[in-house]
C-alpha cells in the first residue's frame, strides 16, 4: 500500500467497539442526496410504516450479502460489513421512533444514524438497493411495496 502525504484527520461518531484504531480509509464516491423532510399524513398506520423499515433492512442486509458474494478482497470485506451495519438493530429502532415519535416517512427517518458515521455514512441512506446487482436508490425506503 502506498504511503499518504495527507495530514492525519480526527474522526468523530459512532464506534463500533470501544479503543482506538489506525487503518486505511476507503473514500466512497458522494451519496445522494437527503430526501425532503417530510410527515406522514394523520390516520397513517405508523406500526405498518415501522414494520416497512424493518424488512427495508433486511432486504438491505441480503442484497449486500449477495454483492459481497462475487466481490474480493477489500470490496468484499466492505459489503460484509456494510449489510451487518444495515441490519443494526440500533438504527432501525432509531429509524422506528423517528417515524412514531416525529411521524417522518420512513425514507427520511432512515436518512442519518443517531449520529454521523465517520467512514462510511448510514447505510440506509446512501445504499438502498432496488436489486442486487443494480444501482443505489433511496425510494425503496418509501414506495409502496
Amino acid at each position: 500500500m502506498a504511503t499518504s502525504d495527507a495530514q492525519p484527520t480526527a474522526l468523530t461518531g459512532i464506534g463500533v467497539s470501544p479503543g482506538l484504531v489506525a487503518g486505511p480509509v476507503a473514500r466512497m464516491a458522494p451519496g445522494i442526496p437527503e430526501p425532503a423532510i417530510e410527515t406522514l399524513p394523520a390516520g397513517t398506520d405508523l406500526d405498518a410504516e415501522c414494520d416497512r423499515i424493518a424488512a427495508a433492512a433486511q432486504t438491505v442486509k441480503k442484497s449486500l450479502e449477495l454483492s459481497a458474494a462475487e466481490a474480493k478482497g477489500d470490496g468484499r470485506t466492505l459489503l460484509e460489513t456494510t449489510a451487518q451495519m444495515a441490519a443494526d438493530p440500533t438504527l432501525t429502532t432509531s429509524a422506528q421512533a423517528k417515524v412514531r415519535e416525529r411521524r417522518l416517512v420512513p425514507a427520511r427517518a432512515c436518512g442519518r444514524p443517531p449520529a454521523r458515521w465517520p467512514i462510511c455514512s448510514s447505510p440506509w441512506a446512501d445504499t438502498w438497493p432496488s436489486a442486487p446487482g443494480t444501482s443505489p436508490t433511496c425510494a425503496t425506503a418509501s414506495s409502496p411495496s
